[in-house]
């Protein structure tokens, strides 16, 4: 999920980086078991006993087990041996050198490492642990490099290693290091990059920040997990609400962070780098585009495609159309120059004279013996150009209009200059990647525009370069952007006539490899489709659902054989059975069905959702939708209503063992295979069941021995096989060699370039290339369309919200500050029902802690109550046994007193 608050807040220039070992490990530094154990080994050659410190280690207490080491030799001595091995390590890594061109405002980071350092090429600056150092970093810092735990290179006046317990018990808790970084984190929002969040002297501090941040401006987290989907949930979930930060998760396979780099590269093209220099001269010999001879060409192919009643061939097309550009450049030839086509393009002779004598019928070309385009044709084209430059007058005054309205205070010339930059981008996108902007125009969901210009601006810097300063640069991206997604009559006109211009363009440099297309090619040829293309064709409302019905019937008119496996079917049903329980789980209307359409923290694109919450489905219930999709016959998704609903398609269901020709010894080849795959995927980052690796072999090796005649469909006879998924990890497997996979865009676009089309199967053809965006999981979300569909959720978040902040504010003072309603002025309207429920709990939470301690007080007041009461009976108590012994020893006095009068009269 590209997340476009995290685009806007690093843009911004105030978000601070907080870089953790997960970036170092790759430029080869040590894990922090790794650095102990090299620092153990250099202890242990001096003959100590070390046993303890390595049983603390397996422990996992590494601070307890430096110490064990400190005491063997001494702190210092430690801390020297450190400095040594991250010292060995002095080459950044692709991580490091990303994140400095990021435009962070200062960086933190634990490392001991001066990578990051390093990579900028001197534009930041070390900044140690101790004495004056803390003080330079202050809420105005930035371009430096904040070194918490010291530095391996800085002097030891201003830095300490902090490795052993000891050396944590000098920082934490309280120190003028944690002070300041309590106080940094507290002013910026911070980006925290290769922090595992497993040192808890900082994730205590960071607790502290998250209980009384702003719930509503969170901090953002790249973090690494090797758990299942619903721990990875688990989890995001608590760092929301324990440290408010949100989570972008990636897998680690084997220790390996390789998906991190995937996600980070998918923010380039959205971030104000810092290597971008502004005040760059334009080039202005960099454009080549030539609108007379471009328009040419395209009408050229238009005029042919009236020659004939029937269908025009794709192939004489393209001739016709060479011909006439010839012609053009070299006006008064003869038919003897046009030769250069039978050898270039194996054309015959005889097609190039048919060709040119229907030019010459249609009034294309004069009759005489040379040949020149007619005045009619120049007309046409003269036109068109006219028609060009009013399109691109128009196209222009949009583009100032819209720079005036994002930057009003942009001085007149910075409007000219911005207004040139973007102008000369978007006409050489159109240019390099027409196909991909004709899509955008063509496409009214803005959510699948946002999505494609992922890859349409991936070269905007070359251009950004050419800004004087950021505020050009920041107003370039955004006008970019904006006219990508939601186009103007004005802007959609102009991109698309030289779209138009550079697609024909395209068609004529590419006869070679069109001229051989022949659609009986697809008659009796096997094609499996993939669980991800399947998916597409059941999720009715999906982005890619009309073009993969499309290709289904296309490939069934022309002959094709349509397969799948019962392995890519499971797959199905667990897409399917996971929709289908987060729907029974929180219900249609709830703000966990906006974070999953949102693809926020765990959640992945799910086509199922998108289209029934997103589509333009008439059916009153999801439930009600998923029977209809995958003829579902019960309340739970079953692998057979799928495999009868696929078959009812034309699409045959098939086990590894039911294929006509199966031998058991295959099963031998499917296991080496497997681990070939597994050892791709892994490699890679991609890999996430072994399940997905056996399909992946199973069909590799099919299509294998359907080519070599030795396995057919059941009761068919294939001539060919192919394997239709957007991974090509199937091509170029050992023993392979001949290409497996086709991809589905690719094969539309095959089937619908040998044919005559209309203007919604040119859109289908479009959207074709969304599945391989698709099968990365980048994605953007369509905020219009989910506010218009949970718009009663948004309200109803909202009402509740004010309900909560206004009925219960003393509740919320803990949390919010002393203005709770401040915390949600910025908030994004679809955060609001989660914001709302959280904000609610936190209220609930706050009165349940006070008539906690209400009880507790009441408790110990009933129990000094009790004491009181116990303490005056025994009073009583004592005071009868004092008046009895009192009257007993008045008693025995008054009996001692009788004996001794009855003594005395004896005596007398």
């Amino acid at each position: 999920m590209i997340s476009r608050e995290l685009i806007d807040l690093i843009n911004s220039g105030r978000a601070l980086c907080f870089a953790g070992c997960g970036i170092s490990v790759d430029a080869g530094i040590p894990s922090w078991r790794g650095l102990f154990d090299d620092t153990a080994k250099k202890v242990e050659q001096t003959n100590h006993n070390i046993s303890t410190a390595r049983e603390l280690a397996n422990q996992n207490l590494l601070p307890q087990a430096f110490d064990e080491l400190a005491k063997a030799e001494s702190r210092e001595k430690i801390h020297d041996y450190v400095q040594q091995t991250i010292r060995n390590s002095l080459e950044p890594c692709h991580y490091h050198r990303r994140i400095v061109d990021w435009p962070f405002r200062l960086y933190v980071t634990s490392n001991y490492d001066h990578l990051l350092e390093s990579a900028s090429k001197g534009n930041l600056a070390s900044v140690g642990n101790r004495g004056n150092e803390v003080h330079k970093v202050t809420n105005n810092a930035k371009n430096i490099v904040w070194h918490i735990h010291g530095g391996a290179s800085l002097n030891k006046d201003n830095s300490q290693l902090v490795v052993s317990d000891a050396d944590y018990s000098d920082f934490y808790p309280s120190s003028n290091t944690a002070d300041k970084l309590k106080a940094l984190t507290e002013v910026y929002q911070s980006v925290y990059i290769g922090f595992g969040f497993n040192d808890p002297d900082i994730t205590r501090i960071l607790e502290f920040i998250g209980r009384h941040s702003n719930t509503a401006r969170p901090d953002y987290a790249f973090l690494g997990f090797n758990c299942s989907q619903n721990s990875i949930a688990k989890e995001c979930k608590k760092f929301r609400d324990k440290y408010n930060i949100q989570v972008i998760p990636y897998k680690i396979v084997d220790g390996k962070h390789h998906e991190l780099g995937m996600i980070l590269k998918g923010y380039k093209p959205f971030l104000l780098r810092k290597s971008i220099s502004f005040g760059r001269e334009s080039n202005q010999g960099e454009l080549s585009y030539d609108p007379i001879s471009t328009s040419l060409r395209v009408q050229s192919t238009l005029d042919l495609g009236e020659l004939s009643s029937s269908k025009p061939n794709l192939r004489t097309t393209l001739l016709g159309a060479e011909i006439l550009a010839y012609i053009r450049e070299n006006p008064g030839c003869d038919l003897t120059a046009l030769d250069y086509l039978v050898e270039a393009r194996e054309i015959s002779q005889r097609e190039v004279h048919q060709c040119v004598a229907a030019l010459k019928q249609q009034g294309v070309i004069d009759s005489k013996k040379t040949l020149n385009i007619t005045a009619g044709h120049h007309q046409k084209t003269q036109e068109a150009q006219a028609a060009l430059q009013l399109s691109e007058d128009m196209f222009i005054q949009s583009l100032r209009n819209r720079i005036e309205q994002i930057s009003s205070e942009l001085p007149l010339k910075s409007v000219r200059h911005t207004t040139n930059i973007v102008r000369s981008f978007l006409t050489e996108l159109c240019k390099k990647q027409g196909l991909g902007v004709a899509q955008n125009l063509v496409t009214v969901d803005s959510k699948i525009c946002s999505r494609r210009i992922v890859s349409l601006v991936r070269d905007s810097h070359k251009y950004l370069e050419k800004c004087r300063n950021s505020s050009e640069a920041l107003c370039a991206i955004q006008v970019v952007v904006d006219i990508l997604t939601r186009p103007i009559d004005a802007e959609a006109e102009f991109l698309g006539r030289i779209c138009q211009a550079y697609f024909g363009q395209h068609l004529i440099g590419t006869v070679e490899n069109l001229q051989k297309v022949d659609l009986s090619f697809i008659d009796k040829t096997c094609y499996i489709l993939d669980a991800h293309v399947l998916i597409c064709l059941l999720a009715d409302g999906c982005n890619m659902f009309g073009a993969t019905r499309r290709l289904l019937k296309d490939l069934l008119s022309c002959g094709g054989q349509i397969t799948t496996t019962d392995l890519f079917i499971d797959e199905i049903t667990e897409h399917a059975g996971w929709a289908i329980k987060l729907v029974e789980d929180f219900g249609e209307n709830s703000a966990e069905i906006i974070s999953a359409l949102r693809c926020q923290g765990e959640y992945k694109p799910n086509q199922f959702l998108q289209g029934f919450f997103l589509g333009t489905s008439k059916d009153t219930s999801f439930a009600a939708y998923m029977r209809r999709a995958v003829s579902m016959s019960r309340g739970y998704i079953r692998s057979t209503d799928i495999k009868h609903h696929l078959e009812n398609l034309g699409i045959q269901v098939l086990q590894f063992d039911e294929w006509e020709g199966y031998e058991n010894d295959m099963l031998l080849r499917r296991t080496e295979i497997v681990d070939e795959i597994s050892n791709r995927r892994t490699k890679n980052g991609t890999f996430r069941h072994s399940r997905q690796a056996k399909a992946e072999a199973e069909v590799a090796l099919v299509v294998d021995q359907i080519r070599a005649g030795k396995l057919n469909p059941p009761g068919k006879e294939s001539k060919d096989a192919f394997f239709v998924s957007s991974t090509r990890i199937v091509d170029e497997l050992p023993k392979l060699d001949r290409r497996i996979g086709l991809l589905p865009e690719g094969l539309s676009a095959w089937i619908w370039s040998a044919q005559t089309t209309s203007a919604i199967h040119s859109e289908y053809v479009f959207e074709q290339l969304l599945w391989e965006l698709s099968q990365r999981g980048i994605e953007f979300v369509d905020r219009n369309t989910i506010l218009r569909k949970f718009h009663g959720v948004v309200e109803a978040g909202k009402s509740d919200l004010q309900i909560t902040l206004s009925e219960r504010k003393n509740y919320l003072v803990g949390k919010y500050g002393p203005n709770p309603e401040n915390a949600f002025t910025d908030a994004d309207p679809l955060d609001v029902p989660m914001l709302s429920n959280e904000a609610n709990q936190a209220a609930l939470q706050q009165m349940e802690n006070q008539l906690k301690n209400a009880k507790e007080r009441e408790r110990l007041a009933n129990k000094a109550s009790r004491l009181s009461d116990k303490e005056k009976k025994e009073f009583e108590t004592l005071k009868r046994k004092q008046l009895q012994k009192r009257k007993k020893e008045k008693s025995k006095q008054r009996a001692n007193q009788g004996k001794r009068q009855k003594k005395k009269r004896k005596m007398k």
